[in-house]
């Protein structure tokens, strides 16, 4: 479930695109979880709480995408980049928090408390060196019950 703001078919694209943003904000409740990751999905989590342009494009390869699995799209580094003034504005009144993931890999399980929603996804993080490759984020749950 999106929030409201994110309506007809261009709310959509915006969604998508700050599902994207979502997949990366910063850790708000479970440092110890945050701790366990790599360290580029660490700091990718700084930069998209921070909403810190610089640090999320050198963290991407240059050739990176986001899959929102859910929505059926696909950004590339350039698209998601693009989106993080949609993410700035959309995040005012959100808790994101976030633990370690079951998936194998570098998996994170993230919840999204915005003022009149909430949602339980999975993310998953492939990197190149110390650079993010792909993200691919999924929906577990329109609910963050027992997080």
């Amino acid at each position: 479930m999106t929030p409201a703001l994110f309506s007809g078919k261009s709310g959509r694209h915006a969604a998508g695109i700050l599902l994207a943003a979502l997949a990366a904000v910063s850790i708000a409740g479970s440092a110890a979880a945050n701790g366990n990751l790599p360290a580029p999905v660490q700091a990718w989590y700084q930069a998209l709480r921070d909403v810190d342009r610089a640090g999320l494009e050198n963290l991407l390869t240059d050739d990176a995408r986001i899959d929102l699995r859910d929505l059926g799209v696909v950004q590339t580094r350039s698209e998601f980049l693009d989106s993080l003034d949609a993410w700035a504005e959309a995040n005012k009144g959100a808790e994101i928090l976030t633990r370690q993931g079951k998936g194998e890999g570098i998996t994170v399980e993230v919840c999204y408390r915005f003022p009149s929603n909430e949602a339980l996804f999975e993310e998953s993080f492939e990197l190149a060196g110390e650079k993010i490759a792909l993200s691919v984020q999924r929906q577990i749950s329109e609910s963050c019950q027992g997080f």
